[in-house]
């Protein structure tokens, strides 16, 4: 990043924001960083919440779910202590 130096970043899938904060860290200050990920879907997937730990690592998709979850939950949590002038140039979509 610190080579090509973009102008823009465009990042798919905020999740809890560990790889936007690196971008917004390791980017020049004029440039904008925006990431989309899923909005709230939290009470479609309450039942991932009771899936067990070898649930989780033999099926993909309960994996997924309870990631989501997760998620939804904690929100962008490496997003929340961004200073003012990172949190100007940030664009988080839904």
């Amino acid at each position: 990043m610190r080579i090509v130096r973009p102008r823009r970043i465009f990042e798919f899938g905020t999740f809890l924001g560990y790889s936007t904060s690196l971008f917004l860290a390791n980017s020049d200050p004029g440039c904008d960083v925006a990431s989309i990920d899923l909005g709230d879907i939290a009470s479609e997937l309450a039942e991932a919440a009771s899936y067990s730990d070898a649930e989780l690592r033999s099926d993909d998709r309960k994996n997924d779910d309870h990631l989501r979850l997760t998620q939804s939950r904690l929100g962008p949590l490496y997003l929340r202590d961004l200073d003012e002038t990172d949190r100007r140039r940030l664009t988080l979509l839904h």
